[in-house]
């Protein structure tokens, strides 16, 4: 997110995240749209490979079981 981002969603804002799975999948880059104020923001992941791997097998009990 850049600096000038960080004061743009307000408290009582509706934030929308589509396709989130999808999103952390291709990159740390991440769009989040600010339905109240009609913007949309770039958001950056700082989540490793494995962080990654754990949230999209849907957390880590499921992450271990994949791998047994």
């Amino acid at each position: 997110m850049d600096e000038a981002d960080y004061g743009r969603p307000g408290q009582g804002d509706f934030i929308w995240v589509e396709g989130i799975h999808a999103a952390i999948k291709s990159g740390p880059t991440i769009p989040v749209k600010n339905l109240t104020r009609k913007l949309t923001i770039v958001a950056h992941h700082g989540l490793s490979d494995r962080q990654v791997d754990v949230y999209l097998a849907g957390g880590l009990i499921n992450w271990k079981k994949a791998r047994l």
